[in-house]
Order: C-alpha cells, then sequence, then structure tokens
C-alpha cells in the first residue's frame, strides 16, 4: 500500500465518524422512543384493568347484576 492510498483511506475518518454520529443519535433516539412507547401502551392497559375492577366491584355493592 502506498503512501498516497495511506492518506486517502485517513481522509475516509471524519466521514464515517460523522454518519455514525448520525447512526447513534438515530439509534437512541429508536430505543427511547420504544421505551415511551410500551410504557404508554402498559400504563394504558394498567388503567383499563383498574377501571373494570372498580366498575365491577361497584356493581357487586350496589346489587346490580345485568
Amino acid at each position: 500500500m502506498s503512501s498516497t492510498e495511506m492518506k486517502s483511506y485517513l481522509s475516509l475518518i471524519p466521514i464515517s465518524a460523522k454518519v455514525r454520529r448520525r447512526q447513534n443519535r438515530m439509534t437512541i433516539l429508536c430505543i427511547v422512543l420504544a421505551v415511551f412507547l410500551v410504557t404508554a401502551v402498559f400504563s394504558m392497559a394498567d388503567m383499563a384493568i383498574r377501571m373494570e375492577t372498580s366498575n365491577q366491584l361497584n356493581k357487586t355493592e350496589t346489587g346490580i347484576s345485568w
């Protein structure tokens, strides 16, 4: 490998670092978004279960049966 070839390969390092930085940001953004969505889904499921439990308890306490 000649010296000029080595210099041309070395000039690619900043370009590669810039691309990887963008990829890393996108990866972190995707992970954060995924965690947020999973948390939101499970929170809504938990609220629905609590609401149904509360409704069933209220029905049995008031004597209403369908």
